[in-house]
């Protein structure tokens, strides 16, 4: 029963890499209706860009992410972790440009890098011993699940503009994680 207690806090972490996940894949299937779209077809190089900037971001995410957890610990960081995945989110499903659409990719990276290190950390911190291997799992299956969900959504959208829709959902999915943590207590 003591994994019980802790599930919740697992279970809205790992959905930190079910968004890194859906980011990594959300791309992927509409980006030439997004390089039509923001005038950019047929530059292999800047449809590249577009799709693995958020890695990018990541890294600068991941650099800071010490900085931060140890000034305001973990559950924190992952509050305010989650405002550049809301607005990075939101600035790429307004896109209208492609430095509209490679800021919002930018800005996505940055709270995706400080994710992937915090997470597992916090996992370790309140699972149960017995437990830590089990619950620390979730964190690959949350990212294999976003991955899933974005080639799912994405790959239908290939030759229609939900694309923007798909990036709007990555905006709401951030906001209900930063409202879950809201409402998490430790």
């Amino acid at each position: 029963l003591g994994w019980v207690r802790v599930f919740p806090h697992v279970l809205t972490a790992s959905m930190a890499n079910f968004l890194f996940g859906y980011h990594i894949g959300v791309m992927n299937g509409p980006i030439e209706d997004i390089a039509r779209e923001l005038g950019f077809q047929g530059n292999p190089f800047l449809q590249g860009l577009v799709v693995s900037i958020f890695i990018v971001g990541a890294f600068f995410g991941s650099l800071g992410s010490s900085a931060l957890v140890d000034y305001l610990g973990c559950k924190r960081t992952l509050q305010i972790d989650s405002i550049p995945l809301i607005l990075g989110a939101f600035i790429s499903a307004q896109a209208h440009s492609l430095d509209e659409m490679l800021l919002g990719r930018f800005l996505v990276g940055i709270g995706i890098g400080v994710n992937t290190v915090l997470v597992p950390i916090y996992i370790s911190e309140v699972a149960p011993t017995k437990y830590r291997g089990t619950l620390g799992t979730l964190c690959q299956i949350g990212t294999c699940l976003g991955i899933i969900a974005a080639l799912s959504l994405g790959i239908p959208s290939e030759s229609d503009p939900h694309w923007v829709a798909n990036n709007a959902l990555c905006s709401m999915c951030a906001w209900f994680f930063h409202c879950c943590w809201n409402a998490i207590r430790r």
